[in-house]
């Protein structure tokens, strides 16, 4: 898989070419966007030896919007992942990642308090 992507596109991941399972139900590609108007990518991959290129339209997202934090969660994830690949040497972005967005990550645990009654 290829990403071709605009200019005001950046921080995609995942960043290199992934090989996807034939049960993979779904793929998830994020990244930011630094202008307020639409933007413009092509994803590129190969399915049972044949290219295909899908052009992808991206809007703006809405900040004030419910799913804004959603989003934000879900690019975070994602780089999480990323990160993870070596995390001794990516300790402290997984460590501020994790933190920042309320993640549990190598370098971060949660604490769930409940009230019995």
């Amino acid at each position: 898989m290829n990403i071709i992507n605009d200019v005001n596109v950046y921080d995609i991941y995942p960043s290199h070419s992934i090989t996807l399972t034939p049960n993979t139900e779904r793929f998830i590609l994020v990244g930011k966007k630094s202008s307020s108007t639409s933007a413009n990518i092509a994803v590129i991959f190969i399915i049972s030896n044949q290219i295909h290129r899908k052009e992808l339209k991206i809007d703006k997202v809405d900040s004030t919007s419910e799913n804004y934090g959603l989003l934000r969660r879900l690019y975070a994830k994602q780089m999480l992942s990323e990160l993870s690949a070596f995390p001794e040497k990516n300790k402290k972005r997984i460590l501020d990642i994790g933190l920042k967005y309320s993640l549990v990550s190598d370098f971060t645990s949660i604490l769930v308090l409940e009230t019995l009654q």
